[in-house]
Parts: C-alpha cells; structure tokens; sequence
C-alpha cells in the first residue's frame, strides 16, 4: 500500500527525500540543486511530496517551485506511485504548465494529468542529462575567459532574452532576464556568469548553477548566432566545468536539447558522458 506524503517547506522535504534521490544524484539534480537553493534563501515551494511503501521506504519524490513552475517528478521505485502523484498536484492545482522528468513517467503523468483536468498536451522538449568528471580542454580557440560584472548587466539581459527564444523555452520575459542578468552579474564566484572574449569582445556565456552534493550544473551556454561554429561555446563551456571541479565538486553536468546534434557533440568532446533523457511536456 503506498501513500502520498506532502510537506510545508522545503528542510521536511529535504530530509524524507534526500537519500533517495541522493541514489542518483545526477537524474535528480533539479529536485535536489533546487530545494537546497530554497533553503539557503528562507522560502518555501507550492508543492513538495513523496510516496513511500508500507514498510516507509520512499519511491517517488516530486515538486512544483511557484505558479511559473510545472511538476518535476523523480525516477519511480514504484510505478504505482505515479497516480497518487497525480492526486496530489490535482489536489492543490487546477492547471499545470508543464511536467519533466523520465520519458515515459513524464508522457504517464499528463496522460493520467489530462483525464483529471482536461489541459491538452504536447512534448515540448527531449533533454539529454551528460555528466562530467574529468575535463578534456579544446584546443585552437582564440579567445580568453572573464567573470561578468555590473558592466555587463546590458549584454547579459540581452542574451538571457536570445538564449529563452533560440532553446524555444518561452520562459524569460524582460523582467525575468533582468533578475537573472542581476544575478549572474554580481554573485560569488563560482556562480557568476563567465564570458568568452575574443579581441576583448563577448562573443559566448556560461555559468554554474544548480549544487549538489558532490556536483554542480552548467547552464545557461549562449552563443550568439554570429558567433558561432568557432569553439567558443565549448571553450566557455570548459572553463566553467573546471571552475566546478576546482571548487571541490567530484563532477559537473548539463542538460541539451536531443534535437540539436551540434551541442550533444561539442559536450562530448570535452568530456561529457551522456547519462539519460528527460523529457519536458507543455499543457496547454
């Protein structure tokens, strides 16, 4: 028999969870990298749950940040967990903008989400997870690597705003790069945005985000259409991984969009080793 647990905030979570989805810290990098940011902050999420056994053994975890947010559901012990997941959501929320998580869990959850709600769907993206341990550094790139500063909040707003209409995510508005370009313009170091110059021009970004454990993501890369097919997202790319793992981290991962050959390719090459898929459903 299996029942749905949800908590207040994001510690109560963090602490029923965090060993399973410590299991596999990579795949569930968003709910762990997430819940830790939220807890450093003080704030809480809309949704946070888990299912577990009769023997109190947890399955399932899932959670919904705020009302711009969809569902982001973990890998499933249990596939019986999936409706009582289902359950929950309906529960509190009426519509959903999106779910993510393992294909097939992904496509089950808005199929069982639709005939709850009646919200249509569609696979807005399948996401490949690479993991990095060691790094393989490009080579024959001209350039060089700096931290962004205040100088550059223009530059990155504008990029935030190229890299959400190229990725076809439709999830950063004027308002939203602002936050972020403030953000990545004036953090600690690690997490600051990094800049590939050429001739003392930005012609590339990237920068660490989400932590774990024992490792920490690489995202958003950008590149600007004119800028590219020179190395210089893979060159900004290397030089954030290996801030990451001369912070301490035993390794660095990303996320890439399965439709685009050149991205999965260029990670590859510096030392990415593909892990799994995602897969990012859209309500409508």
């Amino acid at each position: 028999m299996l029942k749905l647990v949800r908590h207040s905030n994001p510690s109560s979570f963090s602490q029923a969870s965090s060993a399973y989805l410590h299991q596999d810290e990579v795949i569930h990098n968003v709910l762990i990298g997430v819940t830790g940011r939220w807890i450093e902050l003080g704030r809480t999420m809309d949704f946070m749950a888990h299912v577990e056994n009769a023997q109190g053994e947890i399955v399932a975890a899932a959670m919904r940040t705020n009302e711009t947010t969809g569902a982001v559901i973990s890998n499933l012990a249990d596939e019986a967990a999936l409706p009582l997941l289902v359950e929950g959501f309906g529960e509190v929320f009426e519509t959903l903008p999106s779910v993510m998580g393992k294909p097939e869990d992904a496509s089950r959850f808005a199929e069982l989400w639709q005939q709850a709600k009646g919200q249509g769907y569609h696979t807005k993206m399948e996401e490949g997870i690479y993991r990095l341990d060691t790094l393989i550094p490009p080579t024959n790139v001209e350039g060089e690597c700096r931290l962004a500063d205040k100088d550059d909040f223009d530059l990155l707003v504008r990029w935030f705003l190229g890299f959400d209409k190229d990725a076809r995510l439709n999830e950063i508005n004027p308002d939203r790069a602002a936050e972020m370009a403030e953000a990545k313009s004036t953090g600690d170091e690690l997490t600051r945005m990094r800049l590939w110059l050429c001739d003392g021009k930005p012609v590339s970004m990237a920068a660490a985000g989400r932590k774990t454990a024992h490792g920490a993501s690489v995202g958003p890369v950008y590149t600007p259409q004119e800028y590219r097919g020179k190395g210089y997202g893979s060159a900004v790319t290397a030089a954030v991984s290996q801030a990451i793992l001369d912070s301490g981290k035993q390794f660095c991962f990303l996320y890439t969009d399965m439709s685009n050959p050149t991205s999965n390719k260029i990670y590859q090459a510096i030392g990415y080793r593909y892990l799994g898929d995602h897969r990012l459903i859209a309500f409508e």
